[in-house]
């Protein structure tokens, strides 16, 4: 199920937007579940401990935080879920427009990740 329990260990989709810089107004939607095994909250993860798999944010965001808006959009009860969610996103929102840099819908959970119902 699709929430918004972000102090929970939970799989999650966020949206990365450049605020500064030469990407100024280039958005990322991202979707994560590594966290669940390192026990961390959404909260606790995003521009802490990850910091996107984006290739035009991941580094710009690492060295520099606070040139990004973040957006923790939902959390979710399985990785089947986030995954299903993320990819209709994409389809939906990001791949063909220009405001986004998504450019390829996800890949497969690792067998090592899992999550109930995953």
């Amino acid at each position: 199920m699709k929430t918004k329990q972000f102090n929970k260990v939970k799989s999650y989709c966020y949206i990365l937007e450049r605020l500064f810089g030469s990407i100024i107004g280039s958005k990322y939607f991202g979707y994560r579940y590594a966290n669940i095994n390192k026990k961390y909250t959404p909260r606790e993860d995003l521009g802490k401990h990850y910091f996107s798999s984006s290739k035009t944010h991941k580094k710009p965001f690492k060295k520099n935080p606070k040139v990004y808006k973040v957006v923790f959009h939902s959390t979710f009860d399985t990785i089947r879920e986030g995954r299903s969610y993320e990819s209709n996103y994409t389809k939906k929102y990001c791949v063909n427009s220009f405001l986004w840099s998504n450019k390829r819908v996800g890949r497969k959970p690792t067998k090592k990740i899992r999550q109930k119902g995953g």
